[in-house]
């Protein structure tokens, strides 16, 4: 007994030493990888660099000569203005012009020269538009003309743009004898530069003599500049080229970008963190791992563009750029890995051993936890089942992956023989179609989406329901699939339907109790609305702003049922007390309109009527954009349908004349859009023929 007692303790002893031994391998393995960590990182950092400096020549390389290819270009530019100011017979003539003694000819003939080099040198417009905007002139484009030295003109291009303050301190820099560059801007028909140079007397020295006038060329900024950004035989994905430059606090991208951005359409703060164009702007000729105009990094380098503010900017992903040194990283990092893995497979084996306690430990633990899973499925079993939809999921071959008791009662099908069956089996085809064109966007897009979808019955019943789709990830056991929530709304829409009925049936009740209390503004308030829902649609505006418009033109006259009859009718001038009861009859219109419910801003529209653009309306003397679209619109057609139709006073005004009253108030009175748009609906949307019937009497009138 004495003898068996101490057996135990080498067991216990030979345990803590296995112990210990794993624990010191597992120490030295730690240090070993945290070792091997750091010297893969240092030896991948100096790759990177060396890497870095390739990237910086050979992007310095492409940025001289695409740099050298714009310079080029401008080169070539003034170079066809200077043909012109040292031409001796254009110096001739224009001198004649200065001083007032030609007869003609010296005209006839500078515009024949200028023509021929506009159109030998690109200096000419765009073939016209087949469509034109009523009332709106065409503005000029581009073109060469020759001034003065005052800067009055003296013979130009059809096409040449007119003169600006952008121009004229161009005009003032040639002065002084050099070649002066009208900065690339937003032209009439886009992006656009100007190039002038001074024009002297034949025996004229131009560094000491004043100049007789100035050569001036205007050139749309198309292809024939940007391609010069283009590097040939790149075969990069992601290297771009593009010229920018500062303004104000702002840089700005005066050439397209290769996410579809047109030029002088993108600007962002200089001041931007790691932007590569501020960089490049700030420093010519430097390099440097930047960001871009959409936030990816870049190797970025740039060089400046003499006598101009621009900066050619040449940029490549660091993620393409740095693809070979990140790959070696990688292949690098699996070395050391496996070696870290073979390492540890030997310590594992020596730890074999005391891991059948832990295995069993872990065995019952994924025992609770399945039995956790299988309760867990089960509650959202309930959840689902309770809740007053049908909730499915569809995989992309349109098989039901799950389904609930509300699906399988709506189909009179059991919920399990719903599953692996297609849409088309159980909800029937029409519907399956249309869910399987919903199901097909959110896979497309992997984005939640709602949808109201109407389907008709047989015996001609109609069913709307209101459908949430979101889309689930696969995994080992599931397909990726969409997740179908549809609640049948049909009640809640048809009643909708009914008030909004309803609602349409009051207002014209209330509109023609309106009319019958002034003969010669019957039908205003309907073609008040007639004209702004033409105007809102005209403009693109959506749907709803369609409807505002509707019931507010409708019911903007309201208002004057408070108002005596006498003075409606009334055909002397009006006191100042009868023009604020008018005046405030269309307050008294917003102020019943609050009281109703409507799904638009009513009132709210009702109540900006009687505002003006330049903020001397009434009542609240709101200004611009303050003042609601709606109201907007519905001032351009209140005051064009009181116009062009008859009253008590007056005959009706011709729908031109109108139109050229409302133009006179843009920008004091009316919003120039909805103007605009009256106008073209007008010219070009048949509004003359469809509504020629306003200026005709009323007929009640008519028939007395």
């Amino acid at each position: 007994m004495t003898d068996s007692a101490p057996s135990p303790a080498p067991s216990g002893t030979g345990g803590s030493r296995a112990r210990l031994m794993v624990f010191g391998a597992m120490g030295l393995l730690a240090v070993a990888l945290i070792g091997g960590i750091i010297a893969v990182n240092l030896f991948i950092e100096r790759e990177r660099d060396r890497d870095m400096q390739g990237w910086q020549v050979r992007l310095g390389i492409i940025a001289d000569s695409r740099a050298a290819a714009v310079q080029q270009w401008l080169d070539n530019q003034f170079g066809v203005m200077r043909g012109l100011a040292e031409n001796a017979s254009l110096q001739v003539y224009m001198s004649e012009l200065s001083l007032g003694d030609g007869d003609g000819v010296e005209g006839e003939y500078l515009e024949s020269l200028l023509t021929v080099t506009a159109h030998q040198g690109g200096f000419r417009a765009d073939a016209p538009a087949l469509e034109v905007r009523a009332n709106v002139a065409a503005a000029g484009q581009a073109g060469i003309a020759l001034t003065d030295a005052q800067g009055n003109l003296l013979a130009a291009t059809p096409d040449m743009p007119p003169m600006t303050p952008r121009l004229r301190a161009a005009m003032d820099e040639a002065a002084r004898g050099q070649p002066a560059l009208v900065d690339i801007h937003e032209g009439a028909a886009g992006p656009s530069t100007g190039f002038v140079l001074p024009v002297y007397g034949i025996q004229d020295d131009a560094g000491s003599s004043t100049a007789l006038g100035f050569v001036v060329g205007f050139k749309k900024i198309d292809r024939d500049l940007f391609d010069n950004l283009n590097q040939p035989g790149d075969t990069s994905e992601t290297a771009e080229t593009l010229l920018v430059r500062r303004v104000g606090a702002m840089i700005e991208y005066l050439s397209p970008l290769a996410d579809g951005t047109a030029p002088l359409k993108r600007r962002l703060a200089a001041n931007t963190p790691d932007l590569a164009a501020a960089f490049a702007e700030q420093s010519p000729g430097g390099f440097g791992e930047y960001v871009d105009y959409a936030q990816a990094p870049v190797l970025v380098t740039g060089r400046g563009i003499a006598g101009t503010p621009w900066v050619v900017l040449r940029k490549i992903a660091s993620a393409e750029a740095l693809a070979a040194t990140d790959s070696r990283l990688g292949t690098m990092l699996i070395v050391f890995i496996a070696l870290i893995v073979g390492l540890g497979i030997t310590i594992i084996a020596v730890w074999r051993h005391g891991t059948s306690v832990r295995t069993a430990k872990a065995m019952g633990e994924m025992t609770v936890a399945l039995e956790r899973f299988q309760n867990f499925s089960k509650f959202l079993t309930v959840v689902t089942d309770g809740h007053p939809a049908m909730i499915a999921a569809v995989s992309e071959d349109t098989k039901f992956t799950f389904a609930n008791r509300w699906l399988a009662e709506t189909a009179g099908i059991p919920k399990d023989d719903i599953l692996g069956k297609t849409m088309a089996s159980v909800v029937g085809p029409v519907k399956a179609r249309e869910l399987e064109r919903v199901n097909q966007e959110v896979f497309k897009s992997f984005e939640p989406m709602s949808k109201t979808l109407s389907f008709e019955e047989e015996g001609g019943q109609r069913h709307i329901y209101r459908g949430h789709f979101l889309p689930l990830r696969g995994d080992r056991d599931y397909p990726p699939a969409v997740l179908q929530m549809l609640q049948d709304v049909t009640d809640v829409v048809e009643e909708r339907e009914k008030r909004e009925r309803t609602m349409r049936k009051l207002v014209t009740t209330l509109v023609s109790l309106v009319d019958r209390r002034d003969p010669y503004s019957a039908h205003q308030s309907a073609r008040v609305a007639e004209v702004a829902q033409a105007i809102a649609e005209e403009m693109g505006e959506p749907e709803e702003m369609v409807r505002t418009v509707d019931l507010a033109g409708n019911l903007m006259n309201l208002g004057k049922v408070l108002v005596p009859p006498e003075l409606l009718t009334k055909t002397g001038k009006l006191s100042d007390d009868e023009v604020s009861k008018i005046r405030e009859s269309m307050l008294n219109s917003a102020d019943l309109l609050e009281g109703l419910e409507f799904d638009v801003p009513v009132a709210a529209v009702v109540r900006d009527l009687q505002e003006k653009w330049d903020g001397s309306g009434y009542p609240e003397g709101k200004r611009g954009e303050e003042i609601h679209l709606g109201a907007r619109i519905i001032a351009a057609s209140n005051a064009f349908v009181g116009m062009v139709s008859p009253r008590a006073y007056r005959d009706a005004i011709p729908f031109d004349k109108a139109a050229a009253i409302l133009r006179e108030g843009v920008d004091v009175t009316y919003d120039r859009r909805p103007v605009s748009a009256l106008g073209n609906f007008l010219d070009n949307r048949g509004g003359r023929t469809g509504w020629s019937h306003y200026m005709e009497p009323p007929k009640s009138l008519v028939d007395d």
